[in-house]
């Protein structure tokens, strides 16, 4: 510009200058959209204090330019227009640290989020092992009184009571307990899984419907499967306990080929908060681990997952390919 416009006073080159630049960021928007999105660290670390700090690169650099321009000189001396490049290199010192703080921000997440499923599985655990207790104690249970009944089927026989005899094992087949760990599939762990929030649905006095069918085969990690599930799981609870009414959960879990689909319906009159991915979020303490583990899933599994809203239910379904993921 000062080779094309030297016949112009100072004053109005500059205003021409600072006008060029602008109609040139508004033209490339879309492409400076696309190019310094990727530079910028997740949107949560904007949250923390450490939003001040980035908030205020532009603020530093626009003063440190305005420094420069405002005693209206145009052609500055070598030294003055060398001090111009500690601009870019504070930027560069600044961006360094923010991308190092943005990524001890996602390791600690990370260790967060990898501690709670550590705690959900121990407490997956001692519900398994309480469940696998209680089997054992009934199965002892059932054998004592198998060899009682044995004795008096036996009585009955000999005196030639044949009706009585079969009303009599008709009653004890209804009377056969069913095991709390039920066999929905070839992994014992998705099975305790589905059975610890199943028998706690029930005792909440929630319904629990359920269609599964899954391979022996499946390639999906089953630790990675249990976990969703119980998160799921969780989350469908703790919106049902707070309907009125017999609420009901129905959970759905099919395999055909090499696809998945997993479905879960459960009522909730509140309105769901979804974030840009189309996923609920939570603001309370605590909450969000749920999603944050449906995140995870969806992207070691390259899946997809929608919620919809309508008639007082949600409706959670997630597609994934059960391939062996790289």
């Amino acid at each position: 510009m000062v080779l094309f416009f030297r016949d112009i006073p100072y004053e109005i080159l500059l205003n021409l200058h600072t006008l060029t630049n602008l109609l040139f960021i508004i033209a490339l928007l879309p492409w400076e959209r696309r190019l310094f999105s990727r530079l910028l660290p997740s949107k949560e670390i904007f949250r923390k204090q450490i939003g001040i700090y980035i908030a205020s690169l532009p603020i530093s650099i626009f003063i440190a330019n305005i420094i420069m321009t405002i005693d209206g000189v145009l052609w500055h001396s070598w030294e003055e227009r060398l001090s111009r490049f500690y601009i870019p290199v504070a930027m560069i010192c600044c961006y360094q640290y923010v991308q190092a703080t943005a990524r001890r921000y996602n390791e600690n997440k990370l260790l967060i989020l990898n501690n709670k499923h550590l705690v959900d599985e121990k407490i997956a655990l001692e519900e398994h092992r309480k469940l696998l207790q209680n089997n054992r104690t009934k199965i002892l249970e059932f054998r004592q009184s198998l060899l009682s009944d044995y004795d008096q089927l036996l009585e009955l026989i000999k005196n030639s009571d044949m009706a009585t005899a079969k009303d009599w094992v008709k009653q004890k087949e209804l009377d056969i307990p069913s095991p709390t760990v039920m066999a929905y599939s070839a992994s014992p762990i998705i099975n305790t899984a589905i059975s610890i929030y199943h028998s706690r649905s029930h005792r909440l006095g929630i319904k629990f419907s359920h269609k599964i069918n899954l391979p022996k085969n499946l390639k999906t990690d089953e630790n990675d499967l249990s976990i969703l599930i119980s998160n799921l799981l969780e989350n469908a609870i703790q919106a049902s306990i707070k309907e009125p009414g017999t609420p009901e959960i129905s959970f759905t879990l099919q395999h055909m080929e090499k696809q998945c689909v997993l479905a879960i319906t459960n009522p909730c009159s509140s309105s769901l908060d979804l974030d840009k991915d189309g996923l609920p979020r939570s603001t309370r303490q605590g909450h969000g681990i749920g999603m944050v583990s449906l995140k995870m899933f969806l992207d070691k599994y390259k899946g997809y997952a929608t919620y919809t809203q309508s008639d007082g239910l949600v409706k959670l379904f997630v597609y994934w390919k059960d391939e062996i993921p790289c």
